[in-house]
Parts: C-alpha cells; structure tokens; sequence
C-alpha cells in the first residue's frame, strides 16, 4: 500500500510538531518529497496575537473551530503525494466537543470525507507550556488526548501509538511502521 495522507496527533505536550519538525529534516536530508501540513490552531493563535482579534477558542470556540477547520482543508488539498499532519480535520471534531459539545453536523460530515492512511497517536510527555499553548495542565493534557484519541476511533480509525522515546527514536519508530 503507497501511503499517502500520515497525520501525527495525540494531546498538547506529545510532541507532534517536534516529530513534524525532526520529518521535515529528514526529508530534507534524504532529498525526499513530502508535504508538510503544520498545526493550524498554533498558526491561527500567533496570527491573533498579532493582530489583537478575538477569534481565539477561550473568546469564541464556534467561530475558532469553523476557520481552523476551513484553513485545515486548504492546506490538506494543497498538498499532492505523500503528506505529512499536524493534526486533521479530526482533531477540529475533537476540539469542538472539548470546547463547545457536540460539532455541527456539516462539520462532522466534511471531517467524514477526509481520508488518512496512518495516524500516529503521541504518548504524552511531560506538560509545558509555551507561547501558542491555552491549556494550564497536565491533567487538561491528559483529558485533552483521551477526546482525540476517542474521536479518531469514532471516525474508524486504528491509532498507532507512538510511546514517549527521544526524538530521533520516535521519528524512526514512525517511519518504520509507515515503511517509508
């Protein structure tokens, strides 16, 4: 099977942009061709630091989720061959329950039509907090990752778990059970 959509997902704190981030160099290094998708919600929050708006998840979680998930879909169609994810259009799904209860039905439905081949769920790490973060704990943390990892089994999906390792042993654990 030729993979073609890899998405890395898991709890705040797990490493997924990191694992993105050591993927890229690795492609990079290897003068290999991938797409690399980073995480939408991070980008969005420094975009509102930026320009003082309110379209943050703590002021409107609705109108937070609805552009993370439009900005979402732009990237992922962008993007031909093999792709690597910071995160799905699942994880919007996850979020608005976690945020707001239950996603409107249009949402559900265009999450429903994206199609990944691996997801990698990340064990999580110890909790910290940085600049594009608005969870406070570990527990949040913990939480957090319990909805996604549900969600995604929702939507049929067979999580790979990928244990707490270094980096470099983590990106080797992925990429060998991608085969790539």
């Amino acid at each position: 099977m030729s993979l073609s959509k890899i998405v890395f997902t898991g709890g705040p704190a797990s490493g997924k942009t990191t694992l993105l981030n050591e993927t890229k160099k690795f492609f990079k290094k290897q003068a290999k061709i991938a797409c690399f998708i980073d995480e939408v919600p991070r980008d969005l929050l420094k975009e509102a630091k930026i320009t003082k708006t309110r379209a943050v998840p703590w002021d409107c979680y609705h109108t937070f989720e609805l552009k993370t998930m439009r900005v979402q879909i732009q990237r992922e169609n962008k993007c031909k061959g093999l792709t690597f994810l910071d995160r799905s259009a699942i994880d919007v799904i996850a979020y608005y329950k976690l945020l707001g209860g239950l996603p409107p039905k249009f949402l559900v439905d265009i999450a429903r039509k994206r199609k990944y081949d691996q997801v990698f769920f990340l064990d999580l790490l110890p909790f910290t907090i940085d600049a594009e973060r608005y969870e406070t704990s570990q527990e949040e943390a913990e939480k957090i990752s319990k909805v996604i990892a549900k969600t995604y089994e929702m939507f049929g999906y067979e999580l790979l778990r990928v244990p707490v390792l270094p980096i470099p042993k983590r990106l080797d654990y992925v990429l060998k059970r991608a085969k790539l």
